[in-house]
């Protein structure tokens, strides 16, 4: 394989990618966007700025002709590194399937999108992401994360399943700072 000067440990984790048919191109997009340094491409890659919101559209569009449920989590990672997101989106890669979307959001957050999973297939996803989280990171490193999810309604546009699953996302942040000591 073709070399783009991506660091040797990254380099592995994109060949064990490829051997299970993920989208290689697209990671390593994410991690030049994330962390240059790690990543350090000899050419620069493109930012997808729409990337999140074609899948988004793609993936409804999917679930309407085939009448399969969709779901999106969001996951916003609260104060992270280039380090830390760059181990995140590679967690995210080990726990989806290949048929899910993981898409960057905006900088410190993914949508991952679940074809034919429905709410409660979509939380059972999400504890294998908490778990896979528990054993990624060090206790004391104080990478935390806070999430939404939702399944998609009939008739329900990309807008207001996304605007569903970030109303999610802000009502356990504000769970989680009423929680916290004063």
């Amino acid at each position: 394989a073709e070399s783009d000067g991506l660091d040797p440990k990254l380099e592995e984790l994109l060949e064990r990618i490829a051997a299970d048919g993920s989208a290689v191109v697209a990671f390593r997009q994410l991690a030049g966007e994330v962390a240059p340094e790690v990543a350090s491409t000899r050419r620069r890659l493109p930012r997808d700025s729409g990337g999140y919101e074609l899948e988004l559209e793609r993936e409804i569009a999917r679930a309407r002709r085939t009448g399969r449920p969709l779901s999106l989590v969001l996951v916003d990672v609260d104060q992270p590194t280039a380090d830390r997101l760059l181990q995140f989106a590679a967690l995210l890669t080990r726990v989806t399937r290949v048929t899910d979307t993981v898409c960057r959001r905006r900088r410190d957050a993914f949508g991952i999108l679940l074809p034919e999973t429905g709410e409660d297939g979509a939380r059972r996803f999400f504890r294998r992401v908490r778990d896979e989280a528990a054993r990624t990171f060090d206790s004391g490193t104080g990478t935390t994360f806070s999430t939404g999810i939702v399944e998609l309604k009939p008739n329900e546009s990309s807008e207001a399943l996304d605007a569903r699953a970030r109303a999610a996302v802000a009502g356990r942040l504000a769970g989680r700072a009423a929680d916290a000591p004063g």
